[in-house]
């Protein structure tokens, strides 16, 4: 790729970022957790420390922001539950590399999978205005949740 490509790809992934509703944000947060479990679990199958540890250090990282983006006065119980399931998985992950278990990491990824599948719904449903708001004015679940989480 010439150096002109990738400035102009470089900018067009910046500008994608900022054009981003905070739920499509979160979104993007758990397909790279997803995918960085995924590797992991993959780089523990063929014994690749290096890679595994890296991997693991992505999804620790990336948890680590999805519960520091947590509004635990704008979002109690909900906000509350959520912070402690991040520091289950982090809690789960870290010991599926202490102990090389990938059933550890197959538990974490069926956790987070439905997860990330409702955080992709919630994000266009925040994009597109879609089940945000009743007809009452009264929020959805969905925008309930999505304030707990930022």
């Amino acid at each position: 790729m010439y150096n002109s490509q990738r400035i102009a790809y470089s900018a067009y992934q910046r500008n994608d970022i900022l054009n981003l509703t905070p739920g499509e944000i979160i979104a993007r947060l758990y397909m790279a957790l997803e995918r960085a479990l995924i590797s992991a679990r993959e780089d523990l199958e063929k014994g690749t420390a290096a890679a595994k540890g890296e991997n693991i250090g992505k999804a620790v990282a990336i948890i680590g922001e999805l519960q520091a983006s947590l509004n635990i006065e704008e979002g109690g119980e909900i906000a509350e539950r959520l912070h402690a399931l991040y520091s289950y998985l982090i809690y789960e992950i870290t010991m599926a590399n202490l102990k090389n278990d990938g059933s550890k990491l197959d538990d974490v990824i069926r956790i987070v999978e439905p997860l990330a599948e409702a955080w992709i719904t919630l994000g266009d449903g925040e994009r597109y205005g879609k089940g945000m708001v009743h007809d009452d004015g009264e929020r959805c679940p969905e925008q309930r949740i999505l304030s707990a989480a930022l």
